[in-house]
């Protein structure tokens, strides 16, 4: 399996499509959204590529506000003929900006330079790059809501099953019923999550549409069948939960991880 450095030495070379002939060093000019840990270690990758390729080529790396205001500067730099070379780029924006001619398409003849495959990623993951049988990115990573939970407090509760997890995980009712526990022993957020981001609590929400079985398109059609019914559940556990005082209500992803590592939040759903 290809490391991420070596994915990013490929996709440099598959950008620059370079030929075996000495050449003046050439400069890739790099934009990112990326902070927190993903932000360091992809400096750090930045870093050691550059001083590996030092007088061939030269990764011209900027870190821009994450959301919005990234995709607004993008738009406008590919208008005027000013976009980067290489970008990070959210799977669910690739449809329009395929439409809107923003991304160039990645050719089964730089998947050979870089020496990377459909083999090589997870059916889903490659298909949220690809639009119309084509392919706009090479898929770095992907998110799935995890749920963390505090050891320490869950025992304490009496809420561990015999593996160290959690009671309650096997139904809804049964996660409710932790939730409520951890309040009667004093916990201020049973749950934390990030409630204040509709962004994030579609994601959430989908997750639990997920767990159902149930999607929101189905051949093209929205929420068909009993879709909606199941999103209706998801909507109502989040509601249910948030009537009780079982999570935490209108908090952002620093606050949110904020409560669960001061311990004021027992459990935390985050990506």
């Amino acid at each position: 399996m290809m490391t991420i450095s070596g994915m990013l030495k490929a996709a440099i070379v598959a950008t620059l499509g370079f030929a075996g002939v000495a050449r003046a060093e050439e400069t890739v000019v790099w934009w990112d959204f990326l902070g927190g840990g993903d932000g360091v270690r992809m400096k750090k990758l930045i870093e050691d590529f550059n001083a590996a390729h030092t007088g061939a080529i030269k990764i011209d790396a900027t870190t821009l506000e994450w959301g919005t205001p990234f995709y607004a500067k993008v738009q406008t730099s590919a208008a005027v003929g000013e976009a980067p070379d290489v970008m990070t780029y959210h799977a669910s924006r690739i449809p329009l900006a395929v439409q809107q001619g923003v991304l160039q398409e990645i050719t089964a003849d730089d998947w050979t330079a870089m020496g990377l495959a459909q083999a090589d990623y997870a059916p889903a993951t490659w298909d949220a790059v690809t639009v119309d049988g084509k392919q706009y990115a090479v898929p770095l990573d992907t998110h799935p809501i995890v749920l963390y939970y505090n050891k320490d407090i869950l025992e304490k509760a009496g809420l561990l099953d015999e593996s160290g997890k959690p009671k309650g995980l096997d139904s809804r009712e049964g996660f409710t019923a932790t939730l409520q526990a951890l309040k009667d022993a004093g916990v201020k957020f049973p749950l934390g999550s990030v409630t204040a981001d509709g962004n994030f609590m579609f994601r959430t929400i989908y997750s639990l549409m997920g767990q159902q079985d149930g999607e929101l398109m189905t051949d093209g059609e929205f929420l068909a069948g009993d879709n909606g019914d199941k999103l209706a559940n998801a909507l109502g556990v989040l509601a249910e939960w948030t009537k009780g005082g079982l999570q935490s209500t209108y908090t952002d992803y620093p606050a949110t991880v904020a409560l669960f590592t001061s311990g004021e939040a027992a459990m935390m759903i985050n990506g």
